[in-house]
């Protein structure tokens, strides 16, 4: 757990976690729920590193891509047609 806290910070977990404590406060000062639960949500994200793309199966990495691309395990196949 310690490890999560403390690996892969980047711009945008921090910006996270900023802009989820900003809400929480606009939340509570304002009493606005809306507004508390996009801070809780921002402030969840950027504090256990989780991201939109569920369960972590986007590719968006340069390296990622090149792999992809370079990969030649293809499968054939077999079209019937249907009459």
């Amino acid at each position: 757990m310690k490890e999560l806290f403390l690996t892969d910070w980047n711009l945008m977990r921090i910006l996270r976690v900023i802009g989820g404590f900003a809400f929480i406060v606009v939340g509570i000062t304002k009493h606005d729920t809306i507004s508390g639960a996009f801070g809780f949500f921002f402030a969840y994200q950027g504090l256990f590193n989780v991201r939109c793309c569920g369960g972590g199966n986007c590719t968006n990495s340069v390296t990622d891509t090149i792999k992809m691309k370079q990969s030649n395990d293809t499968d054939h196949v077999v079209y019937e047609e249907i009459k």
